[in-house]
């Protein structure tokens, strides 16, 4: 069977905002909230002290990359808006943002959700733009953006490396579902596709962006180049191995069959620091970095985490929900409804079984990021 997620899906899954039992809006937002504190103080310092103010007459355009389709994307729209109208000289200006990410994004679930249009009682001070299109490519016209972001994108992949797909090839990545745990060589492959992406993506953004524009960016990452097959942290936080157990237990009952699991691969690979430095850098570097930062185990804390883990059924309904928010329609497209169902079912199964070793080391719940704050020379 072969894989039929298409390269052109492969970097919009990033947790879509929906709401599913135990993990409501509000559970992620307050998680989002938490994980954007990590760029927030950098990008207020550039944009009050380092972006440029002579943007001429017309409107000041912020682009939002891969956005995702609930609140958190207006807040940091607002959020942004908010500062740079703070600054005398722009106090009168038109803001324009503009929301990129796959056709296949749902652009009017996120409309519904603007300030003044059911989103909200406060009113809207900058116009939208929905912008359909692939962050690894150029979006919009050379020097028309001032301020841009992307969050939680740039560990997915452009396209799903051939080379760990072929049968014939030692690298082809039997019996597992991404770079995590794999071989040295499958691993490089996923590496060599994200290196690729990430230069790609800075390449384009540095003709989209105005002199003195501001890009800010944070992703799951890797302290440096050492073991890239250590993508996911640990197993004890990371759902991933206990994903892959599942799958195989079903393949090896017969329920599945085992290439189905052998031609599934996920489309993520999280890039070190030194990684994204040099594709900010390479071939010339176009953008001066002010900020680019390493957090090591960033500890998330859930809204609601006395409910959602307060015992075996509770725990493993919130980790197959998270699981179907983050991977869910990835693994579907692969299965089918009832293989995925029963999937699902396995997983939430192992979940609660896994219940009493999570609680006796207090439910740990982290992820190593990688960020930055750049400004275009």
């Amino acid at each position: 069977m072969k894989q039929k997620w298409h390269a052109s899906h492969c970097f919009q899954l990033q947790q879509p905002e929906g709401r599913e039992k135990g993990v409501t809006i509000a559970n992620q937002k307050k998680l989002r909230q938490q994980i954007q504190s990590l760029l927030k103080p950098a990008l207020v310092d550039t944009l009050l002290h380092h972006f440029s103010t002579l943007v001429g007459g017309g409107p000041v355009h912020y682009a939002d990359f891969g956005c995702s389709v609930g609140h958190n994307t207006i807040s940091f729209a607002t959020f942004v808006t908010d500062i740079l109208n703070s600054k005398s000289e722009l106090s009168a200006k038109d803001f324009v943002c503009h929301f990129a990410d796959l056709p296949s994004n749902d652009f009017n679930t996120l409309f519904k959700q603007l300030p003044g249009e059911g989103g909200g009682e406060r009113e809207r001070t900058w116009f939208v733009e929905g912008v359909p299109g692939s962050q690894y490519s150029r979006m919009f016209p050379h020097s028309s953006l001032h301020v841009a972001m992307t969050t939680l994108t740039l560990h997915y992949l452009s396209e799903i490396p051939s080379l760990v797909s072929d049968k014939s090839l030692p690298v082809y990545n039997k019996g597992k579902i991404s770079a995590h745990g794999s071989s040295l060589g499958t691993v490089e492959a996923y590496v060599e596709v994200s290196r690729k992406g990430l230069r790609k993506f800075f390449e384009c953004r540095a003709e989209e962006m105005v002199s003195s524009g501001v890009l800010g960016y944070y992703c799951p990452g890797r302290r440096d180049r050492a073991h890239p097959e250590e993508q996911m942290f640990d197993d004890n936080v990371h759902p991933q191995f206990l994903f892959e157990k599942s799958w195989q237990e079903l393949v090896n009952e017969g329920t599945i069959e085992e290439e189905i699991l052998d031609s599934f691969n996920m489309p993520i690979c999280h890039p070190s620091i030194d990684e994204l430095q040099e594709a900010i850098e390479q071939p010339i570097p176009e953008f001066q970095i002010q900020t680019l930062e390493f957090t090591d185990k960033f500890y998330i804390t859930p809204g609601n985490a006395d409910t959602m883990f307060k015992d075996a059924k509770a725990y493993g309904e919130t980790m197959t929900n998270m699981l179907k928010m983050g991977a869910g329609p990835m693994v579907s497209d692969h299965l089918g409804h009832e293989p995925m169902q029963l999937m699902m079912e396995r997983f939430c199964h192992n979940s609660e079984k896994d219940y009493p070793l999570k609680k006796a080391v207090g439910f740990p719940m982290y992820v190593s990021f990688c960020s930055g704050v750049l400004v275009q020379k």
